[in-house]
């Protein structure tokens, strides 16, 4: 049994142990130095040594440990910083960082072995006694001391311990605690702006926060604020009437004043307030930090489709970009006016797609109300603190006619340059040997296309200058097929007119290419054949000057390829092995392509570069292959098809779209 006897005297107050059947050991505690063989309290920076079994420790804080005494173990105290339970005398801790300082000395005692150096630690610990940090001490200049740093940033204001112990070569264990008071300054919170949040600069920018102070303990006189500051962008702002009650401050800065502000405030803003106490000898400042974001500026619209002064025709994909650095772009402000008509994001409509900043609608360029030949597109957004975005406009010319097509188109005329207006004899713009509507063929052909690219012409303008999509040379193609029960030409809009091929990617079908402009206009005073010269406005004249028909040595029967003139693009498309060897194309060999002789069907299709699909009227063909059974057609016993689903076909192109230079 294990009995404690507290004894009072002069000398100070000390603790016995004794214990039943075992060795004493006693250590005694008093005000100043004892001889306790190891367990010495030292005055010398306020912490107690203490001396315990290896593995076990003591102090003033009463860490725990076994309370017998090991007479063996270092004797330990820490000499900096000192003791300090009153808030209100010096010593109380201040700063971001701290130096720790401890003596450990070999105890005086035989048996007791040298101090292990590389064990020396030291520890700081919160106000609950947890170890915040503990770290290997390093070797001071002084003989026996030993001394580490610690950062008091993340440590709370309030009491604060630190701790040394060490071991001998034998592994028996002293240490030492020291507790102190840890002050960081007032408290400083901030109620408005939110951290990182935006705010518009066109509006006062509301400031809020409280200031508090931070007693250690119960009776801190010390820690009474004293002096607050406010700072953003760099600028100091007056608090002078901003408290309106103890430790409140509420205010309004007008962040876009040049008086306060030069250059005003823009992206991210620092708003810095510090605020010290009264702590002896030296105040202790806090600080306290967060980013406001300031926009002054609208989002950028950056419009990637169409451009300004593009072609456009039927379903138009309108492709933006809406940005904004600072706030960010509030999407429900968005709106794309077309014209008047302004239609707001919804991103419930299939118009509408959104990659990232990135925003696609989709409208149709046939139904813009108030247009006929061009319209206005105008995008516009807000950012999230209601500041608008500058102008993104543009002017768009409207095309929404595909252009007219011909195999068997009527004849021509052209003239000449000059001012006598005098123009060409009638001909035919595909030549004399291309296959004409009704024609008889064995098994190959000569095709050739008129394509002549149409737009939106406004009737009430008579100087307006005409923007076309140009016809997309790639896109014409000849197609054929066996007259029959599935028609060449469709109607897929069910207005009535035939407006496509049954089936577009038919491999039935041939590429046609264009044929530059050639030649020269052939003079005869034919008047009486169509297109009159009367009726086009111009005078015929005696035949000038010899025939050159075109292509070289080939024989031709073209001595003339038009184009068109007002936007000088190609509108003769032929069939040929290589575009540019054969100067009027080539007879094509479709026999391979039937199964038998009879009526065939034969068309063009072609799409200008706003999408707009136009194709010919069909020409029948009575395919009379000599190798073959003499087709009924041959004998007119069968009436040649309509090569359509029942719709009406493109009119036969008249010449009257040709523009005479």
């Amino acid at each position: 049994m294990r009995n404690i006897l507290l004894v009072a005297g002069a000398a100070g107050l000390f603790t016995i142990f004794s214990a039943c059947g075992g060795k004493d050991h006693a250590a005694a505690v008093g005000d100043g130095p004892q001889n306790t063989g190891g367990g010495t309290r030292s005055t010398t920076g306020g912490s107690k040594s203490t001396a315990g079994k290896s593995g076990s420790s003591t102090s003033d804080g009463g860490a725990g440990g076994d309370a017998s005494v090991d007479a063996l173990a270092p004797i330990v105290s820490i000499t900096s910083p000192v003791a300090q339970p009153d808030p209100n005398a010096d010593g109380v801790l201040t700063g971001t960082a701290v130096t720790v300082d401890c003596r450990v000395t070999q105890a005086d005692v035989t048996g007791a072995g040298k101090v292990n150096s590389a064990s020396v630690k030291l520890a700081i610990l919160d106000a609950t006694g947890k170890v915040i940090e503990e770290k290997a001490a390093a070797a001071a200049k002084t003989v026996d001391e030993y001394t580490a740093d610690f950062s008091l940033t993340a440590i709370a204001a309030g009491a604060v311990s630190f701790r040394c112990h060490a071991e001998d070569a034998d592994k028996h264990l002293g240490s030492a605690e020291i507790s102190t008071l840890f002050d960081k300054g007032p408290t400083i919170t901030f109620v408005q702006p939110e951290a990182k949040s935006a705010r518009a600069l066109s509006a006062p920018l509301d400031i809020e926060f409280t200031v508090d102070a931070a007693p250690l303990t119960k009776g801190d006189q010390n820690a009474t604020v004293d002096a607050v500051t406010l700072d953003i962008a760099g600028k100091a702002i007056a608090l002078d009437s901003a408290m309106d009650k103890p430790g409140h401050y509420r205010l309004q800065v007008n962040l876009a004043d040049p008086k306060l502000f030069m250059p005003a405030p823009n992206g991210s803003t620092p708003i810095a307030i510090t605020a010290t106490n009264k702590r002896t000898p030296t105040a202790v400042k806090a600080s306290a930090a967060q980013d406001v974001a300031i926009d002054g500026a609208g989002p950028v619209i950056q419009i990637t489709q169409p451009l300004d002064k593009n072609v456009i025709g039927g379903k138009v994909k309108l492709t933006f970009k809406a940005t904004d650095a600072v706030a960010g772009v509030d999407p429900k402000t968005i709106v794309v006016a077309l014209n008047m008509a302004n239609k707001a994001y919804d991103p419930k409509s299939d118009a509408w797609t959104v990659n990232g900043d990135t925003y696609t609608f989709e409208f149709d360029s046939r139904q813009i109300t108030g247009s006929v030949a061009q319209m206005t597109l105008n995008v516009s957004a807000s950012d999230k603190v209601g500041n608008v975005s500058g102008a993104a406009s543009e002017l768009l010319y409207l095309d929404n006619y595909p252009p007219s097509i011909d195999l068997d188109p009527f004849n021509i005329r052209t003239n000449a340059p000059g001012p006598d207006n005098k123009c060409s004899a009638s001909f035919d713009p595909v030549g004399d040997n291309a296959k004409n509507d009704l024609s008889t063929a064995a098994h190959s052909g000569t095709f050739r296309a008129i394509v002549w690219d149409q737009t939106n012409v406004d009737p009430t303008d008579k100087g307006q200058i005409l923007h076309f999509a140009n016809t997309n040379p790639k896109s014409v193609r000849l197609y054929l097929q066996a007259a029959g029960p599935t028609p060449l030409l469709v109607d897929t809009n069910n207005d009535g007119v035939c407006d496509d091929v049954t089936k577009v990617d038919s491999t039935d079908s041939l590429e046609l290419t264009p044929v530059p402009k050639a030649g020269a206009p052939l003079f005869g005073l034919d008047d009486a054949v169509a297109p009159t010269a009367a009726a086009l406005g111009c005078t015929t004249q005696a035949a000038m000057g010899q025939l050159h028909h075109l292509c070289m040595n080939e024989v031709s029967d073209m001595w003339q390829v038009v184009q068109d003139e007002y936007n000088g693009t190609p509108v003769i498309y032929a069939a040929s092995p290589t575009p540019g060897l054969e100067c009027t194309g080539v007879s094509w060999e479709f026999g391979p392509k039937l199964s038998a002789n009879g009526w065939a069907c034969f068309a063009t299709r072609a799409i200008d570069n706003a999408g707009n699909v136009g194709v010919s009227r069909p020409i029948r063909i009575c395919v009379n292959d000599p190798g073959r059974p003499e087709p009924a057609c041959a004998t007119s016993s069968v009436a040649p098809p309509s090569c359509t689903d029942g719709c009406t076909p493109q009119l036969r192109w008249g010449g009257t779209e040709i523009l005479f230079k």
